[in-house]
């Protein structure tokens, strides 16, 4: 009885689609931060700064300082 068991369960969870990288990603709609590199996501993100029609997102990490040199470097760049 626990063969018949065993092989019902391997051909069940065999049957199951695996999961794709994409639906196991959970950072799905998170943006790189220009200063440090890290994953942020838009919607919870508490700095984000808008210049010349394009929106950045700061991570957590970055201090206050850090953006206002990122701005300033920003604003002397021309488009």
């Amino acid at each position: 009885m626990k063969k018949l068991i065993a092989i019902f369960a391997f051909f069940v969870l065999s049957a199951l689609p695996l999961a794709s990288p994409a639906a196991s990603n959970k950072t799905v709609g998170y943006i790189k931060c220009p200063i440090c590199g890290d994953k942020v996501n838009p919607k919870t993100a508490k700095n984000s700064w808008t210049h010349k029609g394009k929106k950045y997102y700061f991570a957590a990490c970055c201090t206050k300082k850090d953006i206002a040199k990122f701005k300033k470097n920003q604003q002397q760049l021309k488009k």
